[in-house]
């Protein structure tokens, strides 16, 4: 796949500014991060296209849909966000049960192609794209204060969703693992705990049956934050205790609504 360079009119667009408002900064270094973001899985899929036999080029495409399909929609790039979301879907399905058989990868790769250069294409787009604007005004004066620890290692997102959420007044301490998690639990209380489903070493439903087991705090309101739309994934999460599993391309004034809801209902 020939991965096109951006047009001098696209370039202008990447040119660091100075940004004060912390979650401006944020949107700024997401949108200049778009061209490294495009390149690396375009790598991938096109050093996977060129020898079909090493699956592991493929695997790299898929980790970086799935990441991509987390954080876009966050960041306004709603197609974007969709686009790889669908291919992610694809790929992991795809790759689970991968066959050998090297026509067979082929007829796949005329399959997931024309998804992989619509992707490519609204890479172009994506920093003229229309953004929705989901910084609420209104940040909940009449509701109590709430405190929130979230557990996310896509550092991007979980920047996002603390600047967003702290525009809600609401107040978010994040870390990226387990183990980051119980030193900060041991610190501090949180009214509910917002675990990502898919960590880098670890599953939401994993962290959330280890609070559950920790002395004191059994009882902590836990929710899991997930691109993953699958049955499966829903499933597990309740299981292990989570009392709802929410879409990453929430919009920020809906999720402080829900996690003021659950602490809530816990107090």
């Amino acid at each position: 796949m020939h991965v096109r360079r951006p047009s001098d009119s696209v370039k202008h667009c990447y040119e660091t500014t100075v940004v004060t408002d912390p979650l401006a900064a944020l949107n700024e270094r997401y949108r200049a991060s778009l061209p490294e973001k495009r390149s690396a899985i375009m790598a991938a899929f096109s050093a996977w296209r060129a020898d079909l036999g090493e699956l592991e080029h493929l695997r790299g495409a898929n980790r970086l849909l799935h990441k991509l399909a987390g954080s876009a929609g966050g960041y306004g790039y709603a197609r974007l966000g969709e686009s790889a979301r669908a291919a992610d879907g694809l790929l992991h399905d795809w790759l689970s049960d991968a066959p050998s058989d090297i026509a067979q990868r082929s007829a796949f790769l005329l399959d997931i192609e024309p998804l992989m250069h619509a992707i490519d294409d609204l890479f172009d787009v994506a920093v003229r794209e229309s953004r929705t604007d989901n910084v609420g005004n209104v940040r909940g004066l009449m509701s109590r204060p709430i405190r929130v620890l979230l557990v996310d290692d896509d550092s991007e997102l979980a920047s996002l969703l603390v600047e967003k959420l702290r525009h809600e007044g609401i107040d978010v301490q994040a870390t990226g693992d387990s183990a980051g998690m119980h030193l900060m639990l041991s610190q501090l209380r949180p009214d509910v705990l917002v675990l990502d489903f898919w960590l880098r070493n670890e599953t939401g439903d994993d962290l959330a049956r280890s609070v559950r087991s920790t002395p004191g705090l059994s009882n902590l309101p836990a929710v899991c934050l997930t691109s993953d739309r699958t049955p499966e994934t829903r499933r597990r999460a309740l299981i292990a205790g989570a009392l709802e599993v929410i879409d990453k391309s929430t919009p920020p004034n809906q999720l402080a609504g829900l996690l003021r809801m659950f602490a809530d209902r816990a107090a």
